[in-house]
């Protein structure tokens, strides 16, 4: 049900472009109808450009994602039972977030170069902090009771962070971790656009100082399906990891 709503919304989207065509409200050297940049897309595919471009894209964002998950997570939870941490890391948190990827890839291609090392680092630096920011969220807003009940147990702050603050925080922490699968996405595009050989950034750019505009419109296209692919697979893992979260729910509102 959830693929066919996606997929009716993106038929709409794609008439709604026909129709502006067909308007000519846009010219349409710079508009191009939807069979077209569907031509271009064919022609991409068939020569393999698109298929070795979006492996490389894919495999970037993926593993920029793991490190900023492997980052992001023991931090909040280190600022879940340091609070001197916490404050000391949130005027970094407020410093580097809004820091857009373009403004990030010439300072790191400068001290890194192009190769793995610019796309980690610029993935992380702007999509750990949404995870960040909403696991510290969900550690403080878990009721004192479980926190005394764990203590009353006997558990140390590492075993009441493990036991009890996590399994709780972790449904609300997989909102955090959709926004930073996007964000990976975007960062690596961007990163590769403007200091990159190869990917679906690159070759988007070249298609765009070629003046391909069918070829920029089919790769666009393929980058928001990729976003839509990412948030659907971080839910696939949120409902296999939390499907007691959902079920409890359900129950309790039945």
């Amino acid at each position: 049900m959830v693929w066919l709503r996606r997929g009716f919304a993106i038929l709409t989207l794609l008439l709604i472009w026909q129709i502006v065509v067909w308007m000519n409200v846009i010219p349409p050297q710079y508009l191009p109808p939807v069979h077209t940049a569907a031509l271009a897309l064919s022609d991409m595919l068939k020569s393999g450009e698109l298929l070795e471009a979006e492996l490389v894209t894919i495999y970037r964002a993926l593993a920029g994602l793991g490190l900023t998950l492997a980052l992001a997570l023991p931090l909040a939870g280190l600022s879940a039972i340091c609070k001197p941490f916490q404050a000391a890391l949130q005027p970094i948190a407020e410093l580097v977030r809004p820091l857009p990827p373009a403004a990030l890839v010439p300072i790191t291609v400068f001290a890194l170069g192009s190769n793995m090392k610019l796309y980690l680092l610029v993935v992380c630096l702007v999509a750990m902090w949404p995870t960040y920011l909403s696991a510290v969220a969900a550690f403080e807003g878990i009721e004192d009771v479980l926190r005394q009940t764990g203590r009353s147990f006997g558990c140390n702050r590492l075993q009441l962070l493990r036991d009890v603050l996590f399994p709780q925080a972790l449904p609300a922490i997989f909102v955090g971790i959709r926004i930073s699968a996007s964000i990976s996405l975007i960062a690596v595009v961007v990163a590769e656009m403007l200091g990159g050989h190869s990917g679906l950034g690159h070759l988007l750019f070249q298609k765009a100082f070629a003046v391909r505009v069918p070829d920029v419109f089919a790769i666009t296209l393929i980058c928001g399906l990729n976003g839509m692919v990412f948030n659907q697979g971080v839910n696939l893992v949120k409902n296999y990891v939390c499907g007691w979260h959902t079920q409890f729910r359900a129950e309790a509102t039945a």
